[in-house]
């Protein structure tokens, strides 16, 4: 079977809609003006994102017969954006939350893993550098790849999937409709990590969609600095392992033809 008679991976060759690199720090006293600079300061900020905003957290009371009050607006974060052709490409997300605050590296036009982690590292050290006091406590890995079948085909499970999988349940993939989640924690290296997998079958604009997310979360057994552990090789390998655990699980559940087609399969 040729993957293009009927199943289509996201784009061309591969099926990744969106990657993620998130790094989880405290405290969480950010201020997020102060990143504005680094659009204008030589460095990897400024030669892949072109846009800086502000991201606003805004209270309010509601309450029946009244109208709805604004108590609150205040900075919660901030967010890069970078541009690839008149398109969003690539986006950094700070996120202020209660006891940690969240850096995230979205990467929407995903072109092979040997470009986007390089980039996402440099990136992150420039910002760390700015957070001289910030803890990492985790960070994490994932991935978005998506199939889509043609409109008016009858969906198929063994078509896209591994029915001998070591990962599904058998008879999981029979119903046209499925939202399965599995999560497992693991160990690499005495680091342990949890691996989250989520198979969807969806009906989307009327054809079908697969949508398989893969999460690999790798917490720190003591919290240390942000920049010095980026300047560690321990958060590449351990990264380059989330990547290599992510393709071994799509070698698993995908059917062969469809898994060499997107250069997962191990053949």
């Amino acid at each position: 079977m040729a993957i293009n008679e009927h199943i289509h991976p996201y784009k061309g060759k591969h099926s990744v809609k969106e990657a993620v690199i998130s790094f989880y720090v405290q405290p969480n006293e950010i201020e997020p003006e102060a990143f504005r600079k680094l659009l204008t300061e030589e460095g990897p900020v400024r030669n892949f994102y072109q846009k800086f905003e502000t991201i606003k957290e805004i209270s309010v009371d509601v309450s029946l017969g009244k109208d709805t009050k604004v108590n609150r607006v205040q900075d919660a974060g901030f967010k890069y954006t970078g541009f690839k052709e008149g398109r969003t490409s690539k986006v950094i997300q700070c996120i202020n939350q209660p006891m940690q605050t969240v850096f995230t590296f979205n990467e929407l036009e995903y072109v092979s893993w040997k470009e986007y982690l390089p980039i996402s590292m440099e990136v992150a050290k420039q910002i760390a550098n700015m957070l001289p006091r910030n803890k990492l406590t985790a960070f994490n890995l994932l991935y978005i790849d998506e199939f889509y079948f043609d409109e008016g085909v009858s969906y198929n499970a063994e078509d896209l999937f591994n029915l001998d999988s070591r990962t599904l349940p058998k008879g999981l993939l029979d119903s046209p409709l499925v939202d399965y989640h599995l999560v497992l924690s693991k160990e690499v290296e005495s680091q342990g990590y949890t691996d989250s997998l989520n198979i969807k079958v969806l009906d989307a604009n009327k054809c079908k969609t697969i949508r398989i997310i893969n999460s690999l979360t790798y917490p720190l057994a003591k919290r240390v600095s942000w920049l010095d552990y980026l300047e560690n090789e321990e958060v590449v390998i351990l990264l380059n392992h989330a990547h290599g655990s992510n393709k071994q699980i799509l070698n698993d559940i995908l059917n062969k033809d469809i898994a060499k087609e997107i250069g997962v399969c191990v053949c």
